[in-house]
């Protein structure tokens, strides 16, 4: 097997990770919207909730069980940091791999002296504008409207129950889940940001 054979191999393997990735990627979307609409609705209607999730405990495992509702937040908290962490690791390892799988192209290009562009050049050529509107529902819209909601329901917390353990908790939780949100944007959108801060630095420092 020579040299071309062999990238070309780790080119598919490469692909093929990266296919499985998006799969769960997609699945921890669903998962992470479900939780940030459960924090919108404990928003409007908290006793809802937690009739229907005691609800769902009873028939599902046969548990009858009452909780206070600090607890029920401060676990929603939880799952929804645990799961933010997981989207953002699998999403951002997807973005990586995109250039891994381009500059993979390019090696192999070179070495068939032909053009081999599958996931580069071909597929951005002529990209739809449906696709376009679709990334920046995802990459724009989606983190934004998670800051919202996250950022209303710790607001309401903090103007509804007195300063506990249970609060300094929640605002930790939310303080991580925040900070990795901006990590994550500045992430997707670093080259624009960078763009913004010289000129910013270049009006402040002339």
């Amino acid at each position: 097997m020579d040299s071309t054979e062999l990238l070309y191999d780790h080119y598919k393997d490469s692909c093929e990770l990266s296919k499985l990735s998006q799969g769960e990627r997609n699945k921890l979307f669903i998962i992470l919207t479900t939780i940030i609409a459960a924090q919108f609705i404990l928003v409007l209607e908290p006793e809802s909730l937690l009739l229907i999730f005691f609800e769902w405990l009873k028939e599902s495992f046969h548990v009858n069980v009452k909780m206070e509702f600090k607890i029920i937040q401060s676990l929603l908290w939880f799952i929804l940091l645990y799961f933010t962490i997981r989207y953002y690791q699998v999403t951002t390892y997807i973005e990586r791999q995109y250039s891994y799988i381009y500059k993979l192209e390019s090696m192999i290009s070179v070495k068939i002296v032909t053009s081999f562009n599958r996931e580069s050049g071909n597929y951005l050529e002529n990209y739809p504008r449906l696709l376009d509107f679709i990334s920046v529902i995802y990459r724009v819209l989606y983190p934004i409207l998670y800051l919202v909601v996250a950022s209303i329901k710790i607001g309401i917390e903090i103007c509804t129950y007195t300063f506990s353990a249970s609060l300094i908790l929640d605002l930790l939780l939310f303080a991580c889940c925040f900070g990795l949100t901006f990590l994550y944007l500045v992430f997707l959108h670093k080259k624009y940001v960078i763009a913004k801060f010289k000129k910013l630095k270049a009006w402040l420092f002339p």
